[in-house]
């Protein structure tokens, strides 16, 4: 029998039975476990907290031989969701915990995936603006899976991008605007500095991006986050439009 004690967000919880539940976390380790809950829904002592997606828990656990999936024998809350007001902050939570689960795997550990996702939703919880903090956590999430393009240079003509606007297409790389394929997102100037500065900076400590910026960054960072996951981002498509969503233009 494997047991474990250890700091996990929890992702996901749906019921099965009357008190019973399933919940999927991400664990301190960067690894996504599926549990079962016996009894969540009353059990006080053992889960005082619940199981509410965007929670940081302590818990424990264990797995026997031949199980479908550990039992959660307890769990603490260490920290609770941020708050879903306003309306953009329930949303970017949701996106922020669908990125998780997206990009953590069952048995794969990387502890990175936890400290990106605890300091986002802390950085939410004290005001950081939802948009931002998303478009932070799509850009690492696509670092730490080594998904993120370089962009020094042209992928056709090996021309310096620096100081120019970059086109960008999933799995093909960035482009300089005369040999961009047809369909490519334009990273401005001003985004690619705000891309820049993220990358060496925490979440609260990134610099707001100008909104023609944070349009360009609003268009590419999502565009290369579906092409990994290979399906709609369903709370982005749910959440209420704004400025920096809307088509970029010139």
């Amino acid at each position: 029998m494997r047991r474990g004690e250890e700091e996990a967000i929890v992702l996901d919880q749906r019921p099965t039975g009357e008190a019973d539940r399933v919940v999927t976390l991400l664990t301190s380790a960067g690894r996504r476990m599926v549990a079962f809950a016996p009894r969540a829904a009353r059990s006080r002592r053992r889960f005082p907290g619940g199981h509410e997606p965007g929670a940081i828990l302590a818990v424990r656990w264990r797995a026997r031989r031949g199980e479908t999936m550990p039992l959660l024998e307890e769990s603490r809350v260490i920290a609770p969701p941020p708050r879903p007001e306003p309306l953009d902050r329930y949303w970017a939570t949701a996106h922020l915990l669908e990125l998780a689960l997206g990009f953590a795997r069952e048995g794969e550990d990387d502890p990175r995936l936890f400290r990106l996702l605890r300091s986002a939703l802390a950085a939410l919880a004290e005001g950081m603006d939802p948009r931002a903090c998303c478009r932070y956590a799509e850009l690492w999430s696509l670092l730490l899976a080594g998904l993120f393009p370089d962009l020094d240079a042209c992928g056709t003509c090996g021309a310096s991008l620096a100081g120019r606007d970059v086109h960008v297409v999933p799995e093909q790389g960035a482009f300089c605007g005369e040999h961009a394929p047809a369909g490519a997102g334009r990273l401005s100037v001003d985004a690619v500095r705000w891309l820049v500065a993220a990358r060496h900076l925490p979440p609260d400590r990134v610099p707001q991006a100008p909104p023609a910026a944070a349009r360009s960054l609003a268009d590419v960072l999502p565009r290369l986050v579906r092409a990994f996951l290979g399906r709609p981002l369903r709370a982005l498509a749910s959440w209420p439009r704004a400025p920096e969503a809307d088509e970029v233009t010139e």
